[in-house]
């Protein structure tokens, strides 16, 4: 797991707890703020991207050299 993926993840709890002060600051709005929500997903996303490619990819081209 590389330390980008890391900071990715790291940076998606940040998100998450701004998205829920967000919502707390706002008592009349009953749901989640779209940009704030579409920020997470799209960080979440790549960040599983990368995850895919650091760990599955590489193993995959190593057992293709056997």
């Amino acid at each position: 797991m590389s330390a980008h993926f890391l900071a990715v993840n790291f940076q998606v709890y940040i998100l998450r707890i701004s998205l829920f002060f967000n919502e707390a600051s706002n008592l009349n709005s009953r749901f989640f703020d779209y940009n704030y929500l579409m920020l997470v997903w799209q960080v979440r996303f790549f960040s599983l991207l990368e995850f895919y490619f650091d760990i599955f990819l590489p193993d995959f081209f190593i057992f293709l050299n056997y």
